[in-house]
């Protein structure tokens, strides 16, 4: 009887220390779950640079400086601007999240980024005429910078719609076509650029956005009576990108890639867009993005944006942080 207890008893303990060891199985497996949401989701209050500085939040990748909202890790950014940096290269690299927008440059206080080129080289091969492409921000905090942004496109005999969420948005279109002799091209846009700051469709073509967008579309289309003069290879390889500037050479249309020397690369918008505007974010003071002292403005492109007050603002500032405004 005694033994028969005792074997009992044992086996009661063991069985509730296997059970206590699940449960806490399940709860660190918890807390790592909340963990990691939290590190993809940011954080939502507005911090101090102490507060960044005990987190151990990194504040370079490379040559360029992190500067909040983004950030990366676990309380290093704000919600939708996080950042990977790549470190298996000689010079590591900053990335928009799991994307391969490389950042060049931020400044919260210009409320810009410097970052790599969207580009789109299309193939176009016999029996199929048009396609369709789409580009959408790799996060929530960025949109493409309307008023310093042009859809480029270098090829022959080519034709390009381009529009936002949805072909019933159009942003514009454009046409290029080519010559064999490649002094004529170059002498025809060298002349023409002396006048005007865009391209007239000679080797190349572009399209000026007029507002900021988070995402869009192009069609990309042969038209009809290609130069024959000009080889298959040249015909069926364009050039789609969306820069800051280019300078066209009548090289890169002969090229598999446009010279990376010739471009300046895209920048995008800093856009909170928890919020539709400024009116409905300042109702919530817990998550409203800009700190004590600075201005906000309404985006066209939806949510706002934040900004010291006052035209001798600093580069430096940062809106997006306790104290970032430098004193007037």
């Amino acid at each position: 009887m005694s033994s028969t207890f005792t074997r009992v008893t044992v086996s009661a303990m063991c069985s509730a220390i296997v059970l206590l060891c699940f449960a806490a199985a399940a709860v660190l497996g918890a807390s790592a779950a909340e963990a990691g949401a939290a590190g993809r989701v940011g954080i939502l209050h507005i911090p101090s640079a102490a507060e960044l500085a005990r987190g151990r939040c990194p504040s370079r990748c490379g040559h360029v400086d992190i500067l909040y909202p983004f950030g990366i890790g676990l309380g290093c950014f704000r919600q939708g601007f996080d950042l990977i940096c790549d470190k298996s290269t000689t010079t590591p690299r900053l990335f928009l999240g799991n994307s391969t927008v490389q950042i060049y440059s931020m400044y919260p206080g210009d409320g810009e980024i410097g970052a790599s080129v969207v580009h789109f080289n299309v193939t176009m091969i016999s029996g199929m005429d048009t396609y369709n492409m789409s580009w959408e921000a790799p996060v929530e905090g960025v949109t493409v910078a309307g008023d310093l942004s042009v859809l480029y496109v270098v090829g022959c005999a080519v034709g390009v719609y381009f529009f936002g969420h949805d072909r019933n948005d159009p942003i514009g279109s454009c046409m290029s076509s080519c010559v064999a002799d490649k002094e004529a091209m170059k002498k025809a846009n060298t002349k023409v650029s002396q006048y005007f700051s865009e391209a007239i469709g000679i080797g190349f073509c572009s399209i000026r956005l007029i507002q900021d967008v988070r995402a869009f579309g192009l069609t990309v289309g042969r038209l009809n009576g290609g130069i024959s003069a000009l080889s298959g290879e040249v015909l069926s390889n364009v050039k789609v990108f969306l820069a800051n500037s280019y300078t066209f050479a009548t090289n890169d249309i002969y090229s598999s890639r446009v010279d990376e020397r010739n471009v300046l690369g895209a920048v995008f918008s800093i856009a909170i867009t928890e919020q539709p505007s400024c009116e409905s974010a300042q109702k919530d003071k817990a998550t409203y993005a800009c700190s004590y002292g600075s201005d906000c403005q309404d985006l066209n492109s939806g949510g706002y944006s934040c900004s010291c007050p006052g035209g001798n603002a600093a580069r430096e500032d940062n809106p997006y942080m306790m104290g970032g405004c430098s004193p007037d």
